[in-house]
């Protein structure tokens, strides 16, 4: 994780994104796709990227077993004061979990981070914010070259186009998913 990345995360912004105005959207649709497709309680979940532990709230009400690894210290603090949770902090690429040591691995505050380029464009638009100079061309230039420097939240993001991604599973030993097209 880069500087500029924690200390954005060290603003402590990201607990109230998906608990509050345009977040809960975002929060109720992803609920609402993992009650479907995650095993049945009481399976555990690991919640890699958890932030704050937002999903894992949920997750523990119906019954899963949630461990939480987060590589922001303030986010697994504050996860750590959600009765019944595992946080602690950690690393994706690092899992200290054993292979087959949970039953589903939720992946979705680090995939963020590996957005499509084109999707900083599409952001701009739905905030309200692409009639911006600043924050026009810098999404411009993500969709051109892949990277952004985001003048509202000062890290640097890199995205990436969508033949790429099959390529950088593969590298990275994953099983590479064919998407329609």
């Amino acid at each position: 994780m880069t500087r500029e990345v924690l200390a954005y995360y060290a603003q402590d912004l990201e607990h109230d994104r998906l608990r509050e105005g345009r977040g809960r959207l975002e929060f109720w649709r992803t609920r609402d796709v993992l009650r479907r497709t995650l095993p049945p309680p009481p399976a555990r979940v690991l919640d890699v990227g958890g932030g704050t532990g937002v999903h894992a709230e949920w997750l523990l009400a119906d019954g899963y077993e949630v461990d939480l690894l987060d590589p922001v210290p303030l986010h697994v603090e504050r996860a750590a004061r959600v009765p019944g949770l595992r946080a602690r902090v950690g690393d994706a690429r690092r899992l200290p979990v054993p292979d087959g040591g949970a039953d589903a691995v939720l992946l979705l505050g680090p995939l963020y981070h590996l957005a499509d380029r084109y999707a900083a464009v599409l952001d701009t638009v739905n905030l309200g914010t692409y009639l911006e100079e600043r924050q026009r061309e810098a999404a411009h230039a993500a969709a051109a070259d892949g990277v952004m420097l985001s003048p509202r939240r000062g890290f640097t993001a890199y995205f990436h186009h969508p033949d790429e991604v099959a390529a950088e599973f593969a590298e990275a030993g994953l099983t590479v998913a064919h998407r329609p097209g």
